[in-house]
């Protein structure tokens, strides 16, 4: 009886506490391999990235490069 109640105990504890710590936030994260080609370099990149146009629902928060 003593180690049910332990176990009732413990996985009641581990529950509330993996609700507590649950993350809220919703990320997408996607991740593009490419390559520059000849003669282009990472200025030209940067200057074609920030001339893309986003539509306010896809528009990333962050853009690494």
């Amino acid at each position: 009886m003593r180690i049910d109640l332990t176990i009732a105990i413990l996985f009641v504890s581990l529950l509330g506490a993996s609700s507590v710590s649950a993350q809220t936030v919703v990320l997408a994260n996607r991740t593009t391999a490419c390559t520059l080609n000849p003669a282009y370099t990472m200025a030209d990149v940067v200057e074609t990235a920030r001339n893309f146009e986003w539509s306010e629902d896809t528009a990333p928060g962050v853009v690494v490069m």
